[in-house]
């Protein structure tokens, strides 16, 4: 369960424009996994741009960005990666993530 003072404190305190891509594949049991965490922050956090991004439909943006494994998880802040994850990722590592590029 998110704590309330960890999403206030990200909705009251984003400075910066932040944004959470999520490259995936809907044939992938982990990707689905991630997606519905992503779902359900996008709802509860409104300051944070989240972009989930098929590999299939956008290749050239997935080789761009060098993901070689899915579900990968890209945090930037104005633009610039802060932070990549490979694989599952639990919804407090986000939170985390979110505050420390805060």
């Amino acid at each position: 369960v998110v704590s309330k003072i960890l999403l206030l404190k990200i909705r009251s305190n984003i400075m910066k424009e932040l944004s959470l891509h999520i490259y995936m594949s809907p044939f992938c049991s982990t990707c689905k996994n991630v997606i519905s965490t992503i779902e359900l922050l996008n709802k509860i956090i409104k300051n944070v741009n989240f972009t989930i991004i098929n590999i299939h439909e956008s290749i050239s943006l997935a080789s761009d960005n060098k993901v070689a494994a899915i579900p990968t998880t890209i945090i930037y802040k104005d633009k610039i990666e802060t932070n990549r994850f490979v694989g599952a990722i639990q919804i407090k590592t986000i939170i985390e993530e979110l505050l420390s590029d805060i």
